[in-house]
Parts: structure tokens; sequence; C-alpha cells
């Protein structure tokens, strides 16, 4: 199940290809699969589940977001930073702020 291996594999595995080889299957079907289940592709999939996971963090740990970027497998904050903000259209440190 794809939804399980990217629970388990999501911090240190991003690409569509990893969850497709562990499925046995290729890059297209499983993004044929997750648009017919969810209106999604396999790639924006993963990509919700870490901003997901993010804003999970931002909102209920005292973690800064150098340190989320971090527990979230990013090699740099740096690309947390305009990871989250290019899809959520926000800084990780103003979402966190508009919480309060």
């Amino acid at each position: 199940n794809f939804v399980e291996l990217l629970d388990k594999n999501f911090i240190h595995h991003r690409s569509v290809k990893f969850y497709a080889d562990s499925m046995h299957i290729h890059p297209n079907h499983l993004n044929y699969l997750t648009q017919k289940h969810s209106g999604l592709s396999a790639k924006e999939t993963i990509n919700n589940y870490i901003l997901n996971e993010a804003k999970y963090l931002l909102a209920s740990t005292s973690l800064s977001a150098k340190e989320i970027a971090y527990e979230l497998g990013f090699e740099y904050p740096d690309y947390f930073y305009s990871f989250f903000r290019k899809n959520l259209r926000i800084s990780p440190v103003r979402y966190r702020s508009q919480l309060v």
C-alpha cells in the first residue's frame, strides 16, 4: 500500500520511483492509481504528506523550523523553507505565528 510505504519512508525517500519500485509497478502506473483515487499525482501525495507532517510539528512542538527541517530529512534548512513556502505560499515561521 502506497500510504503505508509513505508513512514508513517519507523522511528518506521522496521520489515516485522509489515507491513504485517498492510496489513493483511502473511510476506512471502509480501516478495513474493515485490520480484515480485521490485526484493528486503521486508526487503531490508525497509532498502533501511531508507538508502535513511539517504543519503538525510546527503546531505541536517547540522545535525550531531548522530542527523540523532536519527532522523531516531535509539536508539543508533552506531546502525545507523553500519547499514549504513554494507549496503553502507562507514561510514555516509565519505559519507557526499565525497559529497563535
